[in-house]
């Protein structure tokens, strides 16, 4: 069971608001597209706290209500059915006290229990909903990979997101402690970013096995204890490891560190997965964008001599163009596809805007189709290098007649 932490609440602290604007600068394209999709909406926040910090900043819930009452508003379209669930065990109370009331355009409940008894009813309950799960656990012993894998399928929904908190470094401690490892030396003393508010203890490795998705943990954990990576290392694989694994249920996951400003290690990951394209590539751009700016306070205002990805990870020159590029067959591919495969296999590196400057940057090399061809506007061939509206853009690299060899960057 989760343990109640009353000074959790005290004051905002600046990581949870990172986490939260990483939720709020994604939800707000989101909630404003997917209103016009004229299926049911559910939004479950999964462990919802108090809605409200006790030094007056809004939490999660009210983040996301005040989102969706805005695109209500602003909205021409038929309001397809909304309801918000807001699930906590401990703060039930203070969520009622804290919510605005229900309203004929959107319905709120507020659930008094854990996340675990009460999904699957809720889900049961949808019909051919599009859902949205904010998991922003107390620890990590409420996940169920298989189980979040499962849900898309299990209840015919018409499709399922999920922006899940993973406590990596309290995977880690909980990992070493069920196989009986030493915790490295270098995070000993970093008991803040090992526990958020549950401390209890996993107890066996099929508990984790749940909770992870898969025993491949044990791999990397064993490697940790035996020097052939740091602990840091671990959280980095742990965390890929943990994406990997939910790629079962989901086409799309992405993951970035969220770390206080003054420190490079993270202290957990926030772990994105769809299974629509556009949904993945406009998390990226946000991850991208969240990370710039925690990076910018990190140095005091001052940009990095280097290219960086959202791991601070230095990232060589001409590394992203190569990458991209040898990604590119004679086949056509619509560069929606070609981003979200770069994401998945290379991480988030750069926004979707600095992968069309590579592609631009390299004209010479590749060939391009637009649909639409011709401009309706001007009635001239398109030019266009963005997602918009009714946009694509396909690209392949282009082949040496003479040959018959793929020309390449370097």
């Amino acid at each position: 069971m989760s343990q109640k932490n009353d000074n959790f609440f005290n004051e905002k602290k600046e990581w949870s608001e990172v986490k939260d604007e990483l939720l709020g600068c994604y939800f707000k394209p989101y909630f404003a597209k997917i209103i016009h999709a004229r299926y049911p909406i559910l939004y479950v926040d999964c462990f919802a706290g108090k809605g409200k910090f006790d030094d007056g900043k809004d939490g999660s819930p009210l983040i996301a209500l005040e989102i969706i009452d805005n695109a209500i508003e602003s909205s021409n379209a038929e309001i397809p059915p909304i309801a918000t669930y807001f699930i906590d065990l401990n703060y039930a109370e203070d969520l009622r006290n804290n919510l605005p009331k229900p309203n004929y355009r959107r319905n709120i409940q507020i659930i008094d229990g854990k996340f675990e008894d009460n999904i699957e009813l809720i889900l049961s309950k949808a019909g051919k909903a599009n859902v949205f799960l904010y998991i922003d656990p107390y620890g990590i012993k409420a996940l169920n990979v298989k189980q979040l894998c499962s849900f898309i399928n299990k209840y015919s929904l018409k499709g399922v997101e999920v922006l899940i908190n993973f406590n990596s470094f309290g995977f880690y401690r909980q990992a070493c402690n069920v196989l009986n490892v030493k915790i490295d030396k270098t995070v000993q003393g970093m008991s803040e970013f090992l526990i958020e508010y549950d401390t209890s203890n996993v107890e066996s490795e099929e508990d984790l096995n749940t909770i992870f998705g898969s025993n491949s943990w044990k791999d990397i954990v064993t490697r940790c204890r035996n020097g052939k990576i740091t602990a840091f290392q671990a959280e980095i694989e742990l965390s890929n490891e943990f994406c990997r694994n939910l790629t079962k249920g989901f086409k799309y996951v992405l993951n970035m560190p969220i770390r206080r400003s003054t420190e490079i290690n993270p202290k957990y990951r926030m772990v994105h997965a769809t299974n629509h394209a556009d949904g993945c590539l406009l998390m990226a751009d946000n991850m991208y964008s969240r990370s710039e700016e925690s990076r910018i306070k990190r140095m005091n205002g001052q940009m990095s001599m280097f290219e960086l990805d959202v791991n601070d990870r230095d990232i060589m020159f001409g590394e992203k163009e190569n990458n991209l590029l040898e990604m590119l067959t004679h086949e056509w591919i619509e560069c929606r596809d070609l981003f979200c495969n770069y994401y998945l296999n290379y991480g988030v590196t750069t926004n979707t805007s600095g992968l069309f400057q590579i592609l631009k940057d390299n004209e010479n090399k590749i060939e391009i189709r637009r649909d639409p061809a011709i401009s309706e506007k001007t009635g001239k061939p398109t030019r266009f290098w963005s997602f918009g509206k009714g946009n694509k853009i396909y690209v392949r690299m282009k082949w040496n007649g003479k040959d018959n060899e793929k020309i390449t960057t370097l």
